[in-house]
């Protein structure tokens, strides 16, 4: 089983990291640059950024302390990078959300981004989205609104995927949508297996997610997402880089029990690895999934 760092050690290795790193340029800075202007110039500028780093720790040490400044931080930070997105294309067209009709079940809706891909959209008949931030709430109505989602909305607050099951009917809906959530949740399985169970025989699953470079990858792209996936899980609502390729690929046509007397599979037509345009190369790392639920109930027998 994978194993997530814990948040203390996780805090703990970017605040060393940070104070380090800014004391090294300090340091650096005041012992080894000539006693001239030049030498002043970059003291100076040594100094400054020894002062960011510091004052990075200190809020990174606050927001990871305070789940509430954190979430408000996580949510206030989503909403305003992805105002606008050169993701769109990837999770409208690619992964195909733009035609989806009927009932929609999202996980992780964030701040409804996925809103843009059903603008003036008629053929959906409801959604119900499932958030642990409430602090999203506000940015989903406007979404909502600029595109003109008119069709009944519900959003359940829950801290985690995991409690899904005890809150939703089983095989209610006609689509369920992964976009940017299963990296955050500690049982991407029990999330995965919980939707399975609320969408109907012949529902839809659609999923776009960060993950792991793959071994063939770049060795630098690797490292930095094992450099960076501390800081990440802190500022990133938990988020981690992680082999959801793998975990799909087990789960693909795998007999689950769902109920007494029901066993249920996912058939993935599509799971495919591509890289996307963000701004770090870190993160383009992504994967895409579209797969067909099948309920098999022994009192239909």
């Amino acid at each position: 089983k994978e194993r997530m760092p814990c948040a203390c050690c996780a805090t703990f290795s970017v605040l060393t990291s940070t104070v380090l790193t800014g004391s090294s340029i300090y340091l650096g800075a005041k012992k080894l640059t000539p006693n001239n202007k030049l030498g002043m110039a970059i003291r100076v500028i040594g100094s400054l950024v020894f002062g960011m780093m510091i004052l990075s720790a200190i809020f990174i040490g606050i927001v990871s302390r305070n789940d509430k400044i954190r979430a408000k931080v996580f949510a206030l930070t989503m909403t305003s990078i992805l105002k606008s997105s050169d993701l769109d294309y990837y999770r409208c067209d690619e992964l195909g959300l733009k035609d989806i009709e009927g009932s929609v079940i999202e996980i992780g809706p964030g701040p409804g981004t996925n809103f843009r891909c059903w603008s003036n959209n008629t053929k959906i008949t409801e959604w119900l989205g499932v958030e642990p931030n409430n602090y999203f709430q506000e940015a989903q109505e406007e979404e909502a609104q600029l595109h003109n989602l008119t069709c009944p909305r519900n959003a359940l607050w829950l801290a985690t995927g995991e409690e899904l099951s005890d809150h939703v009917r089983p095989q209610y809906f006609d689509n369920a949508v992964f976009t940017h959530v299963l990296c955050s949740v500690q049982d991407p399985m029990l999330v995965l297996l919980n939707v399975m169970t609320s969408v109907r025989h012949k529902g839809r699953i659609y999923i776009f997610e960060h993950i792991t470079a793959s071994p063939n990858r770049s060795m630098l792209i690797r490292f930095g997402q094992s450099l960076i996936s501390p800081l990440l899980s802190i500022l990133a609502n938990g988020c981690q880089f992680k082999d959801t390729q793998n975990l799909l690929f087990d789960l693909n046509n795998t007999v689950h029990q769902t109920g007494p007397n029901t066993t249920s599979t996912i058939h993935f037509e599509r799971i495919s690895e591509l890289d996307v345009p963000m701004p770090l190369p870190i993160l383009s790392p992504h994967l895409i999934a579209v797969g067909t639920v099948l309920h098999n109930n022994s009192n239909d027998d």
